[in-house]
């Protein structure tokens, strides 16, 4: 006799008659279900004959929409857990006591629910929430997953519920048209009721029919008509119908079969020329040379790929204007995140997690951020397994502002210091006056507006080409331009042809014009800060920077400039070593992505997956 009583619905309606035959005999094995089920309901299909379930009793499948009542009436009188099993799975006695020790782990786990295996094939079946799903992984994948996740309601093929539920909570509900309509009502109730369901990743059963036959599971047109009666049921369906462990299944599965899988998330490039799109679109060009293969995935906006082709930009690469259906390794942002949704949609994706973050000016200065910022990117600091910054001054930015304990890679990957990656034959100098050009944009922390009010007093009879000034008076000398509406080639052509380049920006990331003038040879006056300390012991090229603390102190530098005086300008290249290209960039970033996949998953990836929350065990 069994230690405690089981109740068990075998569900045998949508095999054939001889199949039933044989799953019954199979289950009636002492090593199986025959020495732990105390009293049994068999759902039988069409044809066979009520004797073929003995000793346990049997209903055709018309009456289907009634056993989880039945079954539940059999559980009760039993005072005994109800064990539900589909005729797929022909369970060991073992896992079901692994499920029947999942429901003692916590008075409010009402249901457990075993993994599934592929008989032919050894690999773990991705169930679907309330149904079959075509998906697999590896059974390694459970190798990192804790022995027991607490869950949302899932349907299963082998599943125990606990048998206060049949004693307190009578199953059967009159809209089921089935078997597992019903089942699914039932769970619904006794999630409200406060019991929640628990995925049980030791207890592992086998599918012995081919996973194509719908033999289990319930319909979408019953899973709406679950959601009617009980419309909460919507705000714990995930997403694609996948169970939420088999949603963790296929990202770890991308991570152990296709370890070089890359997602590039380009959310965040606009159709227009500026510091951004310049940085993104350069790294996405150096990791396609790098990197050319199918495996990887780039992400953008659809006007966006149709803006820059990215279909004949970055051949072999698969384009996607939408959320992708596929799972990768490792999923690398090509700029900072701005809301929880960009997180949630990578943690989804990827089992490894990156940004590469350019600066934190936004978080600073306040007035151009999303209300949630700062939980944004605490959250980002906690959960990333790698951020990579645009120079060493706006990583220290970054941790300064977000401490976090949480381990992972935090480096510096500059953009481009190479000369040659910027100047361009095309934007040779032309004769003519030359022109101090003046670049920014409009926001307050690149100061364009009252550098050029402070210039254009200082030297009236001064031409001046001033990108991202503001709408206010200026004299015949100054012409104007809004960020990011010039092309390439006529901004290489303006910082080819400047006599000087003037940047005011107290707050930047990296200082990409300053980069740029520099590389056409020019003459570069920007603010005094670490970061153009930063960049100029790592610049290796030609043109001449020089600095200034204040606006009598860029007046008095211009004026010495422009008469042609001797004036000391800050050293370049003093940092040695070959310089730094897109190139370089972008290897760096794929060799720490490949360490981090390497050794994965992570602390942070079991938190995003939501597969490391194990049980707290007594001490």
């Amino acid at each position: 006799m069994p230690a405690r009583p089981l109740a068990a619905l075998i569900d045998l309606s949508r095999l054939s008659p001889a199949d039933a035959r044989t799953a019954i005999a199979a289950l009636l094995r002492p090593d199986r279900l025959g020495a732990v089920v105390t009293r049994g309901l068999v759902l039988l299909p069409p044809g066979a004959a009520p004797d073929d379930a003995a000793p346990w009793a049997s209903v055709s499948s018309a009456d289907t929409s009634q056993a989880v009542a039945w079954a539940g009436d059999l559980a009760a009188a039993e005072d005994a857990p109800l064990l539900v099993v589909a005729g797929g799975v022909v369970p060991q006695a073992e896992t079901v006591g692994l499920l029947l020790d999942a429901l003692d782990q916590d008075p409010q786990f009402g249901v457990a629910v075993a993994r599934l295996t592929d008989r032919a094939t050894g690999r773990l079946i991705l169930a679907g929430q309330f149904g079959p799903s075509p998906d697999t992984a590896p059974l390694q994948v459970l190798a990192s997953r804790a022995d027991y996740e607490v869950t949302t309601e899932c349907l299963a093929p082998l599943m125990v519920i606990r048998r206060e539920l049949p004693g307190n909570l009578s199953p059967g509900w009159p809209g089921a048209t089935d078997l597992w309509s019903g089942l699914l009502e039932y769970l619904v109730r006794a999630r409200r009721a406060g019991f929640r369901t628990v995925v049980a990743n030791r207890a592992i059963a086998t599918a012995v029919v081919p996973r194509d036959e719908a033999w289990w599971g319930c319909a979408p047109a019953a899973v709406r008509a679950v959601g009617q009666a009980w419309p909460d049921l919507t705000r714990v369906q995930t997403e694609h119908a996948l169970s939420p462990a088999a949603a963790a299944d296929r990202v770890l599965a991308a991570l152990a079969e296709r370890p070089r899988s890359l997602l590039l998330d380009a959310r965040n490039l606009a159709e227009i020329f500026n510091g951004t799109s310049i940085a993104i679109l350069s790294m996405c060009d150096a990791l396609h040379r790098a990197r050319p293969e199918s495996s990887v995935a780039v992400w953008a906006h659809p006007e966006v790929a149709a803006h820059y082709r990215f279909a004949t930009r970055f051949p072999g690469w698969t384009i996607s204007t939408t959320e992708p259906d596929q799972r990768f390794a490792a999923a690398l942002r090509l700029s900072q995140p701005w809301y929880h949704s960009e997180l949630d949609s990578l943690g989804r994706l990827a089992a490894v997690t990156a940004c590469w973050m350019l600066d934190t000016i936004a978080w600073d200065v306040v007035y151009c951020a999303p209300p949630d910022l700062d939980a944004v990117w605490q959250r980002l600091a906690a959960e990333s397994d790698g951020l990579f910054f645009i120079s060493e001054f706006s990583r220290a930015r970054f941790e300064h502002r977000f401490p976090h304990e949480a381990p992972g890679l935090r480096e510096a990957c500059p953009l481009s210091l190479a000369a040659t990656d910027y100047a361009s034959p095309s934007a040779a100098p032309t004769g003519g006056s030359p022109y101090w050009l003046i670049v920014g944009n409009r926001y307050d922390h690149k100061h364009v507006a009252p550098t050029v009010d402070v210039l254009s007093r200082a030297f009236p009879a001064q031409s001046m080409t001033v990108i991202g000034d503001r709408a206010q008076p200026r004299t015949a000398q100054v012409t104007r331009f809004d960020s990011g509406g010039v092309d390439d080639e006529t901004m290489r052509a303006w910082y080819a042809g400047a006599g000087i380049i003037v940047f005011p920006s107290f707050y930047e990331g990296f200082g990409l014009p300053i980069v740029q003038g520099l590389a056409c040879g020019r003459t570069v006056v920007a603010r005094s800060s670490a970061l153009v300390e930063e960049l100029a012991a790592r610049y290796r090229g030609p043109g001449r920077l020089y600095t200034f603390d204040s606006e009598r102190g860029l007046i008095a530098l211009l004026g010495q400039l422009s008469r042609g005086e001797a004036v000391p300008s800050v050293p370049l290249g003093h940092a040695g070593g070959a310089p730094w290209n897109w190139d370089r960039a972008a290897g760096m970033l794929l060799s720490s992505l490949d360490r981090l996949v390497a050794a994965g998953p992570s602390s942070q990836a079991a938190r995003r997956l939501q597969v490391g929350r194990g049980l707290m065990r007594p001490r």
